[in-house]
């Protein structure tokens, strides 16, 4: 009898439990239950069971690096964050694991060298930003990697 209450009383925290761990976002912050900000790393995963992203979140805000992958397990992007603003390097790579993407972030602007690989890893573009604004000599490359083409931008 006594093992049967326990056995029930267990089961009946089983939904307070995970309600208590819910991480939801609303406008534009994550939040565990309806008002307490988050402060943690927060996974998803795919229905195959896969980790989908790894975001990592203080005071309810993005902060630091986050991580998404593909399906089949391998990784797709890497994010920075600083105070819930884009800051710092993304990386972003293709199905076979080729980096594609390099791009560069300042309090939420574009800033910085950003690079475009192909799928077969041949640099295509290099771009330069500087506060959120075009900046500098930009290059563009052809598939065997040759420069075709440049344009200068104000500084």
């Amino acid at each position: 009898m006594q093992r049967s209450i326990l056995l029930i009383f267990l089961l009946s925290l089983i939904p307070l439990l995970s309600n208590s761990q819910q991480v939801t976002k609303k406008d534009g912050k994550y939040y565990i239950g309806e008002d307490k900000l988050y402060t943690g790393v927060h996974e998803k995963h795919y229905e195959n069971g896969h980790l989908k992203a790894s975001i990592k979140v203080e005071d309810g805000v993005l902060e630091g690096k986050s991580v998404f992958y593909f399906e089949d397990g391998t990784k797709k992007e890497v994010r920075s964050y600083k105070d819930g603003k884009m800051h710092g390097v993304w990386k972003t790579w293709n199905k076979a694991g080729v980096k594609v993407a390099r791009a560069v972030y300042k309090n939420g602007k574009k800033n910085g060298t950003w690079k475009i690989w192909d799928d077969t890893g041949t640099l295509r573009f290099k771009m330069t930003y500087k506060n959120g604004k075009k900046s500098g000599t930009w290059y563009n490359y052809d598939e065997s990697g040759e420069l075709v083409n440049t344009r200068k931008f104000e500084e």
